[in-house]
């Protein structure tokens, strides 16, 4: 795991302008957890598919993001559960968000889903075996979300030129 004595920051670079590239790029995906241990067994279960950066105590203020793909949060990481370090994170950055919560507090997936985090895995001893897959899915999903919003947007700027230019050409007629 590559510990960060100064968080990673910026803005999320949408994959999808890479193309193919994306596939094959390692995506970077900051872990925050306050326990080494348990940011070890992540380490060990996403072997060399991930380049994880990790974080053990949250600095309200000094986080940043450049280049993270993804983040993952557990619920031990602050004593809000996380919580006020994801609404940061949406404050600050755009990019998927996964929170590992506790099995006996449904609230905190509840209230971390309502905040903004894109999905919440449950913390079993089965959470390191399905995380690969809940981290790709997260990235994926969040990048096909992403380009559907540009692409309604490129729509509706299409409508709009195409409706002045039928404004133009009513008003040449008359």
């Amino acid at each position: 795991v590559q510990t960060c004595a100064l968080p990673i920051c910026g803005r999320y670079n949408f994959a999808n302008a890479l193309g193919p590239a994306w596939e094959t790029k390692v995506k970077r995906v900051l872990v925050c957890n306050s326990s080494p241990a348990e940011i070890n067994l992540i380490q060990v279960a996403l072997g060399k598919k991930f380049a994880l950066h990790s974080m053990t105590r949250y600095k309200p203020g000094a986080t940043e993001f450049s280049g993270m793909d993804a983040v993952v949060v557990d619920a031990n990481f602050t004593e809000a559960q996380g919580l006020d370090f994801v609404m940061e994170v949406n404050a600050t950055a755009h990019l998927p968000i996964l929170i590992v919560t506790p099995p006996d507090d449904p609230h905190c997936a509840i209230e971390a889903r309502r905040i903004g985090v894109f999905n919440y895995l449950v913390k079993t001893e089965k959470i390191y075996s399905v995380l690969e897959v809940a981290l790709n899915e997260a990235t994926e999903k969040f990048n096909d979300q992403e380009e559907l919003k540009r692409t309604v947007l490129a729509q509706r700027q299409r409508i709009v030129e195409l409706e002045k230019q039928l404004s133009r050409t009513g008003q040449q007629k008359a």
